[in-house]
């Protein structure tokens, strides 16, 4: 198998089958790509670990979802900013905001103005990254499968 980290987004599965009628074995005969697939649970990690992809998507690289990529890189400084205004009083403060097994502490404009972003991520990923993810990992699997089915 081969393997190759576009300058992308995460990574998910893509397989591409490449020769069909080789006699190869199926390693030889699929070509597998680790492409774009956001994470709900570090929106961090757009900004450092994926920072050339990020700059190449503003520099015009085309992407299925580079529009909702890039908003996301966007909300995602946002949050990291938010954070860092916050005191350490706050960010406990809005750390318990999430957790259920404890009351919640009154907020703060700017801890309100953290949670909100943090919602405008997880709605920007359930709404719009996380459906595109999964309709391509679906389109992969199932030329798999029809490569798998014409064997």
């Amino acid at each position: 198998m081969r393997f190759s980290r576009g300058s992308v987004i995460g990574m998910a599965l893509n397989v591409q089958i490449t020769n069909a009628e080789s006699r190869k074995p199926l390693e030889n005969k699929a070509f597998h790509t680790l492409e774009a697939m956001v994470s709900a649970s570090r929106w961090d990690s757009v900004q450092w670990a994926h920072e050339e992809a990020i700059a190449e998507l503003r520099a015009g690289a085309q992407h299925p979802q580079r529009d909702a990529i890039l908003e996301w890189a966007r909300l995602a400084a946002e949050h990291d900013a938010a954070w860092q205004n916050l005191t350490d009083a706050e960010r406990d403060i809005a750390l318990a905001q999430s957790r259920e097994d404890v009351e919640k502490p009154p907020t703060t404009p700017a801890i309100e103005r953290y949670l909100q972003i943090e919602d405008e991520l997880d709605l920007l990923y359930s709404g719009r990254l996380h459906a595109g993810e999964l309709l391509k990992i679906r389109r992969a699997l199932a030329e798999l499968r029809d490569w798998l089915d014409g064997r």
